[in-house]
């Protein structure tokens, strides 16, 4: 955001203008104070400057942060603007193949990332053999593991499906069992 300020800093009279902005990002984090960049103007000529900052919403949807720049004098101006956040999709990592014997329990594992803080994923697993299940999740704080267990009553190729979604999207990643 720029601004533009009527003031300016005389050091013959000892007068210094002096700016400090802070922000409401809408999300229910704390108040943040953020730095000014002014440039001090003159008789005739305004002080200028930028407040400029960065935040990380934990999730998609639509914020209105609150801009407010207050001055040495007592003054203060508020500003806001609509910021449109969008939802990132997970990602799921690739498990390997499995292999086994029929009539044993297979285990699939999967690890996911997903940026929305507030998501919870779910996943569903298509076995290839007309038969789904949903996997237990656990969050390590950084990662999603996902496990699931199933037994194959016959010997044979499964094309297996993992498909994960974090509520807004779902991706989907395969691997093969060999029976």
């Amino acid at each position: 955001a720029t601004f533009s300020d009527p003031g300016f800093s005389f050091p013959t009279l000892g007068t210094t203008e002096r700016f400090w902005a802070t922000i409401d990002w809408d999300d229910g984090s704390a108040l943040e104070t953020v730095p000014v960049t002014a440039t001090q103007g003159g008789p005739g000529e305004p002080t200028v400057g930028t407040v400029a900052a960065e935040h990380m919403y934990a999730d998609q949807g639509s914020y209105y942060p609150i801009i407010t720049l207050h001055d040495d004098d007592g003054d203060s101006d508020t500003s806001t603007a609509q910021i449109d956040v969008s939802n990132v999709p997970p990602i799921v990592a690739t498990p390997g193949p499995l292999a086994g014997d029929e009539g044993s329990e297979f285990q699939l594992s999967l690890t996911a990332t997903d940026a929305g803080l507030n998501d919870t994923l779910a996943v569903s697993i298509d076995w290839g053999d007309d038969t789904s299940s949903v996997a237990t999740a656990e969050y390590d704080g950084v990662d999603w593991n996902f496990a699931a267990n199933h037994t194959y009553a016959d010997n044979g190729s499964y094309d297996i499906v993992a498909s994960l979604s974090d509520g807004t999207d779902t991706v989907s990643t395969s691997t093969q069992a060999t029976v």
